[in-house]
């Protein structure tokens, strides 16, 4: 696991930060040159991944705060602070589909047609985002003894999760987002 790329003065790169860029970036070429074979003006697409991208982080985060209500109880502020972690995938999916489906509608624009074009970049970039996760430290399955199982060195857990080697689930995942 290698959660901080580098650390310059006080500013710290975390690898999933990174990685998330890059699947942004990534997703959105690959949008922009589906959406231009399509006749969909390219900064049109760029608009609408950065909307995607804006009410994904929204939506991960917010499920996240659902997921762990009790302890933003007692620190509501913290829900805002990203730079503390804790985002899933699921939340971030689910908003940002309901925004795109929202913005199409309003524009007259065919929603199947943009959904289509959209899926493969979105699948293109979830799977980039488990190598974050692998980088991160997060995302692990269960303890196994599988000749590839990934042992997590001591104190990347969070406390009451087993040592020992595990199931690289954010690899089959991965693995079935490019599939």
């Amino acid at each position: 696991m290698h959660p901080v790329l580098f650390t310059i003065g006080g500013f710290t790169l975390y690898s999933y930060g990174a990685v998330l860029l890059v699947s942004f970036l990534t997703g959105t070429a690959f949008s922009v040159h589906l959406g231009r074979k399509r006749g969909y003006n390219p900064d049109d697409v760029i608009e609408l991944c950065m909307g995607a991208l804006i009410a994904g982080i929204v939506g991960a985060r917010l499920a996240y705060v659902i997921q762990n209500v009790p302890h933003y109880m007692s620190h509501p502020l913290s829900a805002f602070n990203l730079r503390e972690g804790g985002m899933t995938v699921t939340g971030g999916l689910v908003l940002a589909v309901v925004w795109l489906l929202w913005t199409q509608r309003q524009r007259g624009v065919s929603v199947l047609n943009v959904v289509d074009f959209l899926s493969a970049p979105t699948l293109l970039g979830m799977a980039l985002g488990r190598i974050g996760c692998l980088l991160h430290g997060c995302c692990f399955g269960e303890v196994c003894q599988l000749p590839w199982a990934i042992t997590y060195p001591a104190g990347t857990l969070a406390p009451g999760f087993v040592l020992g080697p595990r199931h690289p689930s954010q690899v089959y995942e991965m693995l079935m987002d490019l599939v």
